[in-house]
């Protein structure tokens, strides 16, 4: 059983992302919730890379602290709006492409050859492609990603999927969840 925590859907990116190399994976995710004990419980955090290329450039959401503290070495990219539009599932919207360009366009200014979204959202295969689509050629977007390690382990024979929340209505959580997850 595999288990991830956090404080928005950019967990289900990394699950749909394991169901993609193994459909029978038995899931947990704690939305918004303590996790629980007893379980060994990934969180966004844990993911994120730690060995990054040389002229690597990090864009984070500007309220995410802990990003700016573990790659203060770096140039970071503070944004407002791209991550918040890429969770609410806008990331082909013309908004979306336009504050992305902006940020890339920044960190081409720097001559940089390498962009880093760590936020787990950004992992979305689609949200990915339209990144490195508006990057062109000379900069590769890196994002967050599951270790292989994660698609190997042992499962059950039939998928399980298990989602822990305290949200009084849940439609949207379960139809992002349902596209994130595929």
């Amino acid at each position: 059983m595999l288990s991830f925590a956090g404080d928005n859907c950019g967990i289900f990116v990394f699950g749909g992302s394991i169901l993609a190399k193994n459909p029978a994976a038995h899931l947990t995710f704690f939305y918004k919730v303590p996790a629980s004990t007893d379980t060994n419980v990934q969180t966004e955090a844990d993911l994120w890379e730690k060995n990054l290329p040389e002229h690597t450039g990090v864009v984070f959401d500007h309220h995410h602290r802990k990003i700016a503290e573990a790659y203060s070495k770096m140039p970071l990219f503070p944004t407002q709006a791209i991550h918040h539009l890429a969770l609410e599932g806008l990331a082909d919207s013309v908004e979306f492409r336009r504050l992305a360009r902006k940020e890339i366009r920044r960190a081409k200014q720097h001559n940089l050859k390498h962009l880093y979204f760590p936020e787990a959202i950004f992992a979305n295969p689609k949200t990915k492609k339209i990144l490195q689509h508006l990057a062109g050629t000379q900069l590769q977007i890196i994002t967050s990603d599951i270790p292989a390690t994660y698609h190997t382990r042992p499962t059950s024979d039939q998928r399980s999927i298990t989602i822990y929340h305290d949200l009084p209505e849940i439609e949207f959580l379960k139809k992002r969840a349902e596209t994130l997850l595929g």
